[in-house]
C-alpha cells in the first residue's frame, strides 16, 4: 500500500490573467536557476519569481537541494494537454535521466507552481484534496510507474481541488496532481520551481518550443 499526500497551500499571488501580447513576450526555459530566470525570463515569469517566499530558498539550502525553474508557454485548443496527462508527483529521484521514479529513494522536497492564462480556467492543475492510499500492482523499480499509479487512481473515489490561475502553490514530492485538458481556446503560462536533488543544467536552458498532448486513449506509459 502506497500513501500519497494532499499537502498543498497558496504561498503567493499574482494576476492570473494576461493578454496574448503579454504572453508572447514570455520565454520558455528549463533547469534554470533563479538568476537565469531573472536575466532571461519575461515580465510575468519574473513577477512570479518575486513572490517566492525567502523561507523556500532557506529550506532548499538546508536540505542541500537546488531551486530548479521551468517556464512553459502553450497555445491551447479544447482537449489539448499542456503536459503528459495522468496522476503523478514531481521531482522524484531517478537513477538515470530516462529511468523510472524511485519514490522510496526520494528525499523530501517541496515545489511551487503557478499558471497565468488569457482566460480563467483554460487548463488548471488538479490536486488530490485528501490523502489517498492505493494498492499498486507494481513496485517502484517497474516500468511505467506513474501509468500504474494513474490506472489505480481511476478506481478510487478521489476528492480533488483545481488550483486557480495566479495562485503560487507549494506542495511536496508526495502530493499527487495532474494537468487538466484545455477547457477552452487560449494561451497559458506555467511556472514551476522545484527543489531538485541535482545541480541545474548550467545556469539554465532556453526552450524553443513546447509539446502539446492529445489523449486519444488512456495513456499506457509515462
Amino acid at each position: 500500500m502506497t500513501t500519497f499526500n494532499a499537502d498543498h497551500k497558496m504561498v503567493g499571488r499574482v494576476e492570473g490573467k494576461a493578454t496574448i501580447q503579454e504572453l508572447e513576450k514570455e520565454v520558455g526555459m528549463y533547469s534554470a536557476t533563479p538568476e537565469f530566470c531573472l536575466r532571461y525570463g519575461g515580465p510575468i515569469a519574473r513577477n512570479i519569481l518575486t513572490t517566492v517566499p525567502k523561507e523556500y530558498y532557506d529550506e532548499a539550502r538546508r536540505r542541500g537541494q537546488y531551486p530548479n525553474i521551468d517556464v512553459r508557454i502553450h497555445r491551447l485548443y479544447p482537449g489539448n494537454y499542456p503536459a503528459y496527462p495522468g496522476w503523478h508527483c514531481d521531482a522524484q529521484y531517478r537513477e538515470t535521466y530516462f529511468g523510472q521514479p524511485r519514490p522510496n529513494h526520494t528525499a523530501l522536497s517541496d515545489h511551487l507552481i503557478c499558471t497565468v492564462a488569457t482566460e480563467s480556467g483554460i487548463s488548471n492543475t488538479e490536486f488530490i484534496a485528501k490523502e489517498v492510499a492505493i494498492d499498486l500492482a507494481c513496485n517502484e523499480a517497474d516500468a511505467n510507474y506513474w501509468a500504474n499509479v494513474d490506472v489505480a487512481m481511476q478506481e478510487q473515489d478521489v476528492q480533488t481541488w483545481l488550483m486557480p490561475d495566479g495562485d503560487l502553490t507549494r506542495f511536496d514530492c508526495w502530493t499527487l496532481h495532474r494537468c487538466q485538458p484545455a477547457q477552452k481556446r487560449g494561451w497559458r503560462l506555467f511556472f514551476r520551481m522545484a527543489m531538485w536533488y541535482r545541480p541545474n543544467l548550467g545556469e539554465g536552458q532556453l526552450s524553443k518550443q513546447e509539446m502539446i498532448y492529445m489523449d486519444l486513449q488512456r495513456p499506457t506509459g509515462w
